[in-house]
């Protein structure tokens, strides 16, 4: 089996690339801050390991920060392949601004023409990956990227601004995630990424229908495709862990309960289980699926962990207090019956299950 290391590795493509080799089996070789600062450290790195992802980078700071530090980045790096007992792929994560005028672009220009020799005269396999302006889950707002921060602060009730209504290429993390690894494959086609090309004011105008019906009163909003998906997802994951759960109003009367559970403006898919006492459903992540939970009898606890996490969120719901609880994209989840008798659930999807794409990973809580 290849064996990966991964550069860069705290970051937001970095932790979205180690996700993707999760749910694939895969636990990369990592390398931080720290790491790719020492010399040693790094050429123990790249000993262990046949393929390179080369994601850490610089994008903030002063001009002169902002350049030397990605080209020392690719210098270490360079040097940690030199020194190694035979050559090793390398998958550089590089950006379409690579080659402007600005100092970000000039450093990643020079930065892959400093891999690029590297490899060629090591006879080490190069593919320099130019990456459009990314965006997904648990980015970071006020500094990877307008989207995220738009995200942010309509989770947050802050008003957005648009400095410059720019076209933008929206690709998102987990896409770059996946096309890095694949490129490491020797004979893979030369990576052409394509993202959704967008206004600013556009994405904004996005982001603002699809939170205003779920903010409002958790309504799940349409979405014509898997980028307005991905984007809703987006908003979500700023809403986690705070937004969990939804309160629902049941109406009673003389017959008994009604609650309504889901209110969605597109298609969906409605399933009713039952759990045994002591027994616990899920233990599985999802990529790109909006999935509710709702207990409708008996007592249940529900668990929700981040991937490449150790907290884990812990819920106490039960059929007498009805409250609505939507899992986070690449968050891992379960459900168990902490009660005495059988466990009805409802869970509510946005997309009709797929037995060949099921979009349903396990992971352990």
């Amino acid at each position: 089996m290849t064996t990966f290391g991964l550069t860069g590795a705290a970051g937001f493509l970095g932790w979205h690339t180690r996700a993707h080799l999760r749910a694939t089996g895969i636990e990369p070789k990592l390398a931080h801050r720290e790491t790719v600062g020492d010399a040693a450290t790094l050429r123990r790195f790249v000993s262990d390991v046949d393929v390179v992802l080369h994601v850490a980078g610089v994008n903030r700071g002063s001009d002169s920060e902002v350049y030397e530090g990605n080209v020392e980045l690719a210098d270490n790096l360079a040097a940690a392949l030199a020194a190694s007992d035979e050559p090793r792929a390398v998958v550089f994560a590089n950006s379409t601004k690579a080659g402007d005028d600005s100092a970000y672009g000039r450093s990643k220009e020079r930065a892959g023409q400093i891999l690029a020799d590297t490899q060629a005269t090591l006879g080490g396999r190069f593919v320099d990956v130019r990456l459009p302006h990314l965006f997904g889950e648990h980015g970071k707002p006020f500094y990877n990227s307008g989207v995220t921060t738009f995200a942010y602060q309509l989770a947050n009730g802050q008003e957005p601004q648009i400095d410059v209504d720019s076209e933008l290429e929206l690709f998102h993390a987990q896409d770059a995630a996946a096309l890095l690894i694949r490129s490491a494959d020797v004979g893979s086609d030369p990576p052409q990424p394509k993202g959704r090309r967008i206004l600013v004011s556009e994405a904004l105008a996005l982001l603002r229908r699809l939170s205003a019906p779920y903010l409002t009163n958790g309504v799940i909003p349409e979405m014509v495709d898997a980028f307005e998906v991905r984007m809703f997802n987006m908003f979500r994951s700023h809403l986690f862990p705070n937004h969990v759960p939804i309160k629902l109003t049941p109406h009673r009367d003389g017959r008994g309960a009604f609650v309504e559970t889901v209110r969605s403006e597109g298609k969906g898919q409605v399933a009713v289980s039952t759990t045994a006492a002591g027994e616990t459903r899920g233990e599985h992540f999802h990529f790109n699926k909006i999935e509710r939970f709702v207990v409708i009898s008996g007592d249940a606890t529900v668990r929700i962990r981040r991937l490449l996490d150790d907290h884990i969120h812990q819920y106490f719901v039960s059929g007498d207090d009805p409250v609505a609880i939507d899992m986070p994209t690449l968050h891992a989840h379960n459900i168990s019956n902490s009660g005495t008798r059988d466990l009805i659930t409802m869970f509510w999807a946005n997309e009709l299950f797929e037995p060949d794409n099921p979009d349903t990973i396990r992971e352990p809580v």
